[in-house]
């Protein structure tokens, strides 16, 4: 009878060899499956977040009284008379601002301790008046930036665009488009929409003397 014949110390070391190529094989497209799927949950969890924002900012602007200025990457908004006084007042406006060099969408609002009474809240408001500056950044810079009750909330992230336009203009805008483009690694979607206020105050604004006037 004869006797099976062994391997050779070759043969082994090249069915060893094979079998690493295989592993390694096997492991990068296991490894490249794996980032892949990470990659895609990452962007479509920023595409999620833009697209739940965008409609956030939709109703915001769709509840607002007015438009007080929009200025391409930022808008201002008159929210809602808290107090009833038909007047502008800072803790009533928010302001929307795209931020290039962190790519986020902020907005800043005046907000003052719940424990407060009205006296305390409106000794410390400001009323805006009548007339509009030509710039959201010139609402920025006198009545946000400095303020102790200034609450900051990002909006959303990954934002490399950003654009609001009021038609017609502010403060007469009756209607407000929203451009927002998000991108994650090499992909990228623009998210559109336009939104007509509900109850436009703009209606109620004319030109006259030079300013703007609620009438």
């Amino acid at each position: 009878m004869r006797t099976p014949k062994a391997f050779s110390l070759i043969e082994l070391l090249l069915a060893v060899s094979l079998l690493a190529v295989i592993a390694l094989a096997v492991s990068g497209v296991t490894m490249g499956m794996a980032n892949g799927v990470e990659h895609n949950q990452d962007y479509y969890h920023c595409l999620q977040s833009a697209r739940i924002n965008i409609l956030r900012m939709e109703e915001t602007i769709r509840r607002a009284l007015l438009i007080a200025d929009a200025d391409s990457d930022a808008i201002w908004i008159w929210r809602e008379d808290t107090n009833g006084s038909g007047v502008m007042d800072v803790s009533e406006t928010s302001l929307i601002y795209w931020l290039p060099a962190t790519q986020e969408l902020v907005q800043y609002d005046i907000q003052f301790p719940d424990s407060w009474n009205d006296n305390q809240k409106q000794n410390q408001d400001t009323e805006i008046p009548y007339w509009f500056p030509a710039s959201v950044d010139w609402a920025y810079a006198i009545y946000f930036k400095n303020s102790s009750w200034l609450v900051r909330t990002v909006l959303a992230e990954n934002v490399t665009d950003v654009h609001f336009a009021g038609l017609p203009d502010a403060p007469e805008s009756k209607l407000v488009t929203i451009s927002m483009t998000v991108a994650r690694g090499d992909r990228e979607l623009t998210l559109r929409s336009a939104v007509k206020l509900r109850d436009n105050w703009g209606e109620y604004i004319k030109w006259d003397d030079d300013q703007w006037e609620i009438v």
